[in-house]
């Protein structure tokens, strides 16, 4: 039996300046010498975090990564600025008629290095991979040249948000939509949902993405994992009901109903800004009882309460949360990780730092450990 460990986070907009060091940037100025990239600005902001604020962003992330030890890591919220994505971003295959542009500088990439150092470090080995979606802005509008190089970016944002996947290549593989293995320098495929007749479905600006992973010694025992992000917009009716629509879009969707009607396993995870504690009915697609007879199994994700982590029994703003289906042993352990409680630590009053500990993230890690059925 193989245990997985699934991690997923909203990392709270991870931009270049928490990504990279001052001397990465300053390296990176003098090597490329593009000068479309706001470096100047970059290197300010991360100058403060690392000097000022005395935050190493990606140092925090490595040790709570380490702590958990997941297996594989879906995270949300990693951004960049149309004036960035501009200068660097890279122009994909366009899907039903609307333009593909893929994050084509520091972000994920730093994480994987920083990762595969401190794992390494720890005597972990060097496992990680990762796989990024393209900037989760469905009606993105893309002007290119001749060359095929991106001159403007039109949309009413400012800033672009974009998925990451991570796995411990040591115990899964990644494979494509046909449950194929990915070729040795093929870069791995994660996918736009699509309803279950194959189409694109739309969403309220952002939209969920899925991957599928098998156990590193044997592709037949695999899963499919489904992260999202909904849009916050607000407490209004009619923001919740946009929330709650994806909620029900991806129940209904085709990786869900294939791995339902073929019971194969599947989880679904994701910020979905709809309190769980509060607002329980609008899980009830994937949280309650579906044709076949099993509900989805749920871990109460990230516990917070007005942007201040408290108690893990504190479900208000239960944003966060993970399902699983078909495994084993569904949610064999379900957790959420209170990182200011390990990070950041007052040394007169023994109590959590949590300013310092928002810093990183207003969100907390859900974990859950399911088992891959024999």
């Amino acid at each position: 039996m193989t245990d997985i460990n699934i991690m997923f986070w909203n990392i709270q907009n991870i931009y270049e300046y928490k990504t990279v060091t001052p001397g990465e940037l300053e390296l990176e100025r003098s090597i490329t010498g593009q000068p479309g990239l706001n470096v100047d600005n970059v290197v300010r902001r991360s100058q403060r975090l690392y000097e000022q604020l005395q935050i190493d962003h990606r140092n925090a992330v490595n040790r709570i990564m380490i702590v958990n030890n997941p297996d594989v890591v879906a995270i949300v919220e990693f951004s960049v600025g149309k004036t960035d994505l501009v200068a660097q971003g890279k122009l994909g295959p366009s899907v039903a008629g609307v333009s593909v542009v893929y994050a084509d500088h520091f972000g994920p990439e730093q994480y994987m290095i920083s990762l595969n150092e401190s794992f390494a470090a720890a005597g972990l080995g060097r496992p990680w991979q990762l796989m990024k979606s393209a900037v989760n802005a469905p009606d993105l509008k893309i002007q290119e040249d001749d060359g095929g190089s991106i001159i403007k970016v039109t949309h009413k944002n400012s800033m672009f948000e974009f998925y990451s996947i991570f796995w411990r290549a040591d115990k899964l593989q990644a494979l494509n939509a046909d449950k194929a293995v990915v070729g040795v320098g093929e870069a791995a495929p994660i996918y736009p949902v699509r309803d279950a007749e194959g189409d694109l479905q739309e969403y309220d600006e952002r939209e969920p993405y899925y991957a599928v992973f098998a156990k590193a010694t044997d592709a037949t025992k695999y899963f499919s994992l489904v992260t999202n992000h909904s849009v916050y917009g607000g407490t209004s009716a009619a923001a919740m009901a946009k929330r709650a629509s994806t909620v029900n879009k991806i129940a209904t969707s085709g990786v869900v109903h294939d791995a339902v009607a073929n019971n194969k396993p599947i989880a679904v995870c994701g910020d979905f800004n709809l309190d769980y504690g509060t607002r329980a009915e609008d899980y009830l697609p994937l949280n309650g009882v579906d044709p076949h007879g099993k509900a989805f199994t749920t871990c109460i994700g990230d516990v917070k309460s007005t942007r201040v982590y408290k108690s893990i029994d504190d479900l208000k703003n239960a944003y966060d949360q993970i399902f699983t289906k078909n495994f084993s042993n569904d949610l064999k352990g379900a957790t959420v990780f209170n990182f200011a409680e390990y990070l950041h630590i007052d040394r007169d009053t023994g109590l959590p730092i949590y300013d310092l500990a928002r810093r990183v993230s207003d969100h907390l890690p859900a974990i859950v450990t399911v088992t891959l059925p024999e």
